[in-house]
């Protein structure tokens, strides 16, 4: 698959999720879950958390954490609890 074949949308993902492996894959899967706009945003929000948050190394990689739906889960934003134990 070449560049021009995964959509804008999904680019932004990749991007954002940072861990480059299995993209090919990691695109099928995205397109099963065919998210509307607002769903994109979620993903890509919650993606920017854990990369925030998560070491690569520990990071499932894309086509697992996007089949596992792992957008839907808690992530604690450390940098957000930094803030809170010196307030």
């Amino acid at each position: 698959i070449t560049t021009n074949q995964y959509t804008d949308e999904f680019e932004s993902f990749w991007k954002v999720y940072d861990k480059p492996s299995g993209k090919s894959n990691a695109f099928k899967v995205w397109k099963s879950i065919k998210p509307d706009a607002t769903l994109i945003q979620t993903i890509i929000n919650s993606a920017a958390l854990q990369r925030r948050n998560i070491e690569r190394k520990f990071r499932k990689d894309a086509e697992r954490w996007l089949r596992d739906r792992r957008w839907e889960d808690e992530i604690i934003d450390v940098q957000q609890v930094e803030k809170v134990k010196f307030i």
